[in-house]
């Protein structure tokens, strides 16, 4: 009884070796799938600082998402004007010109990519986003439906400078010898202004004089057939 014993413990034990080498395991090993690149998209603009009349080209360029169908929104006062390009790259949603301070001038797709071209009609703030809907690749090698939003770019839209401006008036037309007049000169849009005023002598158009009125003095001619009595330049 007692070899009866020994003998089945040895078969125990080497039971657990029956599919094993001294090398360790034949079984070969399996590695997860990596899993594609998440779905991108980005916006830019050729220009944030725009004026009416001006041109803006918008572009997007999308990674990791077939067939896209991109939107364009503008967001002016609170309200949205969405320009759709279809997967086809045929024009889908196209809001009113008023809707958005733009008019679309053309919209451009590709498998990758799109481009708005927009002309500014009015003064505004404007947020402009895009998002691209399409077919993205699961790590099981399937497809489903999906989306990407791009980070949004402000554009300002402002009134161009007035232009600048000046005008003379004078306190009399007739006076005589050794009588004083007052040249007033007023402009504007023009900052830390320097005057010049030019006599004429109608009797003798080569007799000219010019009076120099910068921001701190005044530079008249020694002789002329006028004199500066005060000169006084004044912002405002």
């Amino acid at each position: 009884m007692k070899r009866i014993v020994q003998l089945w413990v040895s078969l125990a034990l080497l039971v657990p070796l029956a599919g094993c080498t001294i090398f360790g395991s034949n079984k070969t090993p399996t590695t997860s799938p990596v899993p594609p690149a998440p779905s991108m998209l980005t916006l830019t603009s050729s220009a944030t600082d725009v004026k009416p009349g001006d041109d803006v080209t918008l572009t997007g360029q999308v990674t990791g998402l077939g067939q896209p169908q991109f939107t364009l929104q503008v967001t002016a006062d609170g309200a949205p004007a969405n320009y759709t390009v279809l997967y086809d790259q045929s024009l889908g949603e196209q809001p009113s010109d008023e809707a958005s301070h733009f008019t679309l001038l053309s919209a451009t797709a590709t498998a990758n990519s799109v481009t708005y071209q927009l002309r500014a009609l009015s003064t505004g703030v404007v947020t402009v986003s895009l998002s691209a809907n399409g077919e993205a690749q699961g790590p099981d090698g399937a497809f489903f439906q999906t989306s990407a939003t791009a980070q949004p770019v402000t554009l300002n839209i402002a009134a161009p400078p007035a232009a600048a401006q000046a005008s003379i008036s004078t306190s009399s037309t007739e006076i005589g010898v050794n009588q004083n007049v007052m040249l007033q000169i007023t402009s504007a849009g023009i900052g830390m202004a320097q005057y010049t005023v030019t006599l004429t002598d109608t009797a003798d158009p080569n007799n000219t004089a010019s009076i120099v009125l910068g921001q701190t003095q005044v530079d008249s001619p020694a002789t002329s057939f006028m004199k500066v009595v005060t000169a006084e330049n004044t912002d405002g």
